[in-house]
């Protein structure tokens, strides 16, 4: 919520400095005789293509099921501990040191599973996130655009120029899976 008001509040604050500077935007060629920005724009809605792409889909997938195994493997391994500890009641101090050195010793395995699936998982996304890059750009130039703005920095649009579609359609053809 704060991002998108400081989203607007700068778009507000650089159309007022192109509107009062008019004479100067049009000596660096930044609007045209009549205040009309030149150039042609499109919009792009990212975050639709990082969740509806084939390529954000199968990681999705291949995400559920390494997480699933994880949980599964975690699960199993505190049914031991559980059932492990119930036998150290009466057990000398060195066993339940050697115990408890033992949850850790699982912990931190646990963890750095979780920490290594996060990295590849943040790979994966990277490689999507280029590939939406790549296609935007050719969707771009096919069309003549001179700039691409994220949808969800645009507060008004006039036309059509939303391309995330294009884009769906390109990116589905060059990237239709990622592996994780």
């Amino acid at each position: 919520m704060k991002q998108t008001i400081k989203n607007i509040l700068a778009i507000a604050m650089v159309v007022g400095l192109l509107a009062a500077h008019a004479p100067q935007a049009q000596a660096f060629g930044l609007v045209g005789g009549k205040g009309e920005a030149q150039g042609s724009f499109a919009v792009l809605n990212v975050t639709k293509l990082m969740s509806e792409s084939d390529a954000a889909k199968s990681l999705k997938e291949q995400l559920d099921v390494e997480k699933s195994a994880l949980l599964s493997e975690n699960s199993e391994q505190e049914k031991k501990l559980t059932e492990e500890r119930k036998k150290l009641k009466d057990a000398p101090e060195a066993e339940i040191k050697a115990f408890y050195a033992k949850v850790a010793k699982l912990k931190d395995k646990a963890q750095a599973k979780k920490a290594a699936l996060d990295d590849r998982s943040g790979r994966a996304l990277l490689k999507i996130r280029d590939a939406i890059l790549k296609a935007s750009k050719k969707v771009m130039d096919a069309n003549g655009y001179d700039a691409v703005f994220a949808q969800q920095s645009v507060v008004l649009l006039k036309g059509d120029i939303n391309i995330t579609a294009e884009v769906l359609e390109l990116l589905n053809k060059e990237l239709p899976k990622v592996e994780l």
